[in-house]
């Protein structure tokens, strides 16, 4: 019997120290993960933005294409 109390004493002494370095590492991890989804949220606003003045870079090559094929640009050649 003495043996086994030993033995509990020297696992618990042991698991304490380990549960901190896999708690450690698991709040690191956690950390990591939060802050690659800022990142992503960063990405998607860019994404919107580059989304937008693509749309806007298109209408004005709408405009000028309508510009250089009428008819009044064409008699001025």
């Amino acid at each position: 019997m003495t043996g086994l109390i030993e033995l509990v004493a020297i696992i618990m002494g042991c698991s304490i120290p380990i549960t901190a370095i896999v708690g450690g590492l698991f709040y690191k991890y956690k950390k990591d993960q939060l802050q690659i989804r800022s990142l992503n949220n960063e990405d998607i606003l860019l994404l919107k933005s580059l989304r937008e003045e693509n749309s806007l870079l298109k209408e004005r090559l709408e405009n000028v294409e309508m510009i250089v094929t009428s008819e009044e640009h064409l008699k001025l050649k």
